[in-house]
């Protein structure tokens, strides 16, 4: 099972949604803000669940501005202490990768690069 938390980087404002794969293990993990490259850090436990984070705050849907922060396309952290992950990519990209074929996709990501 997958939970989406989407946190907010403190410094300016950037959304990440974390896909945590729930397990057995705590996962530390630690990412550079895609738009200001600040570090934030975190640790995330499963029983019972919490998640401690540096340099941003979890949203939920009570937080102002809830519906704009989280419209795609967002940037998209995957987290497992068990799977192999994606590590840290933009669900614009994802999304595309899951619905065309290898070639399109790839050279669409390179030019943007």
């Amino acid at each position: 099972m997958t939970r989406n938390e989407f946190i907010v980087c403190l410094t300016c404002g950037e959304c990440i949604n974390l896909r945590i794969q729930m397990g057995s293990y705590p996962v530390d993990f630690a990412l550079n803000c895609p738009k200001c490259k600040t570090e934030i850090s975190g640790k995330i436990e499963f029983e019972p669940f919490d998640i401690n984070l540096n340099n941003a705050q979890v949203i939920n849907e009570d937080t102002p501005n809830y519906k704009e922060l989280t419209n795609f396309p967002i940037w998209c952290l995957e987290i497992s202490a068990e799977f192999p992950t994606k590590k840290c990519i933009s669900e614009k990209i994802y999304l595309m990768a899951s619905h065309h074929s290898w070639p399109k996709w790839f050279v669409w990501i390179k030019r943007m690069i």
